[in-house]
């Protein structure tokens, strides 16, 4: 499972931006299947740099990256919701990008 994940988060570093979206999209599930200590231990930073992609083009990924901590959301208690998903979903709600903010609309009932 380890070198399962080491691949994955290749795909997600991947030059090819259509491969990087692909992996991406993918994320929610994989996080879904994980439990929380593969996902820190190994997954995170790429959720982290992923949700951070800052160019207009990548904006389905910072999508994606919402649907993401929605699943992830659902594996924290109150005080791991606190410390990562109220700042991270600050962000996305303040994100340039109208289709980040309207997931951020869709997803907001999951996070309460």
């Amino acid at each position: 499972k380890a070198d399962l994940r080491k691949l994955y988060v290749g795909l997600c570093n991947d030059d090819a931006p259509m491969v990087k979206r692909s992996a991406a999209k993918h994320l929610a599930g994989l996080t879904a299947v994980m439990d929380k200590k593969d996902f820190f231990g190994s997954i995170q930073p790429t959720f982290a740099k992923l949700a951070g992609e800052d160019t207009d083009w990548q904006d389905v990924i910072r999508v994606e990256m919402v649907k993401t901590l929605v699943v992830l959301a659902e594996k924290l208690d109150e005080k791991e919701n606190r410390e990562m998903t109220g700042e991270r979903v600050s962000k996305f709600c303040a994100d340039k990008s109208w289709r980040v903010r309207l997931q951020v609309t869709r997803s907001i009932a999951e996070f309460c």
